[in-house]
């Protein structure tokens, strides 16, 4: 026994036709300020992808896991003193390749056996169904490669297989594939442009290196041509996916402009999720750029939706900007309540690190308002 599927066995798994309905989103519970992926129709039988990390998750091995001050004082460290930190953002320099180097995971040897074998039987695969003739199941063969790259954080290898996927949704005129490529390969480009973030400041970064800068002109490029071609659901993810790679470039007004629409074609679809993620969306652009009369009542009406959606992740997070909302407008007391509120809600649903962050912005508010009944 090898261990290997013959071509025949896969193509069984992978049926060539199917009415899938209406484009769907790959998380149950999108994140605001997070790329949207489009779900592949169940007839492509595609591997399951990784489920994105929460937030709770990004603040307990960022912040609050164990080893994490181990960790930061050896990558600091490893990565040796250094004049300038922005250096570290560029990959042309040795500190910014440095710094690459250490955040890639270490493969396990043991472990790549059975995901080469995968990708090898995949591959044989597409290319034993191009030469019978069978162009859908070559399609999605690439397509499975390209999710089991992602899985693995391997974002080059998935836009190769993505690219192949596109390719041949093109050559058979299938419009569904076409725009399921676009998605895949622009939210890739966005993944590899600006890693997740782990401080709850949203999707891109204060500066850029000219590399992700390129990466999210062209994932733009990508969600353009996705929004062209996409039904009613795929345009709701091209409009969030453009307003993302536009606010992490600057672009704040472009970024707007597309979560507006994305909004507009949500109420259209009397979708109460997409409403929460574009109102949502625009409450953490509006906090960026300091219009803080724009970003409460987006940000007010995104927690509604949250509860009534049974969304407690994003109940949390909202709790947690309103409260930044009002300790910037100088509202202390406000400010306390809604950290208070996001702890106490974070408490209900085990979300550990972070009730231990929200509890931290409790402490901060609380000494404010202290500091303010002395002084009056």
């Amino acid at each position: 026994m090898t261990g290997k599927l013959s071509a025949a066995q896969l193509a069984e798994r992978l049926p060539d036709e199917a009415d899938d309905g209406p484009t769907q989103l790959a998380d149950r519970y999108p994140q605001i300020d997070a790329p949207l992926r489009i779900e592949p129709p169940p007839s492509m039988k595609a591997p399951a992808r990784n489920d994105a990390p929460s937030r709770d998750a990004h603040i307990r091995r960022s912040a609050f896991a164990p080893a994490a001050a181990t960790i930061k004082g050896d990558v600091l460290k490893a990565l040796g003193a250094v004049d300038d930190p922005t250096k570290f953002l560029d990959p042309r320099t040795a500190e910014g390749s440095k710094l690459r180097s250490l955040d890639r995971a270490v493969p396990d040897p043991a472990a790549r056996g059975p995901f080469d074998t995968k990708i090898s039987n995949f591959r044989h695969l597409a290319f034993s169904s191009r030469r019978a003739g069978r162009r859908e199941t070559e399609a999605q063969a690439y397509f499975s490669i390209g999710v089991m790259h992602d899985n693995e954080g391997q974002f080059d290898e998935a836009l190769r297989a993505y690219g192949q996927f596109l390719a041949v949704a093109r050559d058979v005129d299938d419009v569904e594939k076409e725009a399921l490529a676009y998605n895949a390969m622009g939210v890739d480009e966005m993944a590899a442009a600006c890693p997740a973030k782990t401080t709850g400041e949203g999707f891109g970064a204060a500066a850029l290196a000219d590399q992700s800068v390129e990466r999210l002109e062209k994932a733009i490029k990508l969600h353009e041509r996705h929004l062209e071609i996409a039904d009613a659901g795929g345009r709701f993810a091209a409009l969030t996916n453009l307003g993302l790679c536009r606010g992490a470039l600057g672009d704040a007004d472009g970024a707007a402009r597309h979560h507006q629409d994305a909004l507009r074609l949500a109420i259209e679809l009397e979708s109460s999720s997409g409403q929460s993620i574009a109102v949502g969306n625009l409450g953490s652009l509006a906090l960026r750029r300091g219009d803080l009369a724009t970003a409460r009542p987006c940000v007010e009406q995104h927690l509604q939706l949250a509860r009534s959606l049974g969304d407690a992740g994003a109940e949390v997070h909202a709790h947690l900007k309103l409260g930044h909302l009002a300790a910037a407008e100088g509202d202390d007391g406000r400010a306390l309540a809604a950290f208070e509120a996001a702890a106490a809600v974070a408490e209900q649903v085990g979300e550990i690190g972070t009730l231990k962050r929200a509890n931290c912005y409790v402490g901060v508010a609380r000494g404010s308002l202290t500091m303010d009944s002395m002084f009056r």
